[in-house]
């Protein structure tokens, strides 16, 4: 199936063929139709630096189809790992979110006499919240 491309969009797709397989540089032209966002040969040119930065171009195109964005950087993938957002912030070694500090000691055991204390107690607050 032809697609019908102006003349910034033939240049463009001619520099993406050049590297990726024509139905995968059909998608990319499609996809970035969608987004609103004209292939030129410039910004083909930039594609294409940067899938091969990635070291597999056919699958940094793939990952920038995957992900739906208008462009691709292959320092996006590549240190993907590093990427937090600062918004919603979530633990990565450990659950005290990194911080080097210890946890804290356990508290002592409770004494026996003190454990029966306690439980008077809360069967008299058990008792006292039947009776209201």
């Amino acid at each position: 199936m032809a697609i019908k491309m102006d003349a910034d969009e033939k240049a463009g797709f001619e520099i993406l063929r050049e590297v990726l397989p024509e139905d995968l540089a059909t998608d990319i032209l499609k996809h970035r139709r969608r987004k609103k966002a004209h292939l030129t040969a410039r910004v083909a040119g930039v594609l294409v630096r940067e899938y091969k930065a990635f070291g597999n171009p056919e699958k940094a195109a793939e990952i920038h189809l995957m992900r739906a964005w208008t462009g691709f950087e292959a320092s996006w993938v590549k240190n993907a790992q590093k990427f937090t957002d600062q918004n919603h912030p979530t633990p990565r070694l450990s659950a005290n979110y990194g911080r080097p500090e210890p946890a804290p000691e356990p508290p002592e055991p409770i004494n026996p006499q003190r454990r029966a204390e306690l439980a008077d107690l809360a069967r008299k607050a058990a008792r006292n919240m039947r009776m209201q």
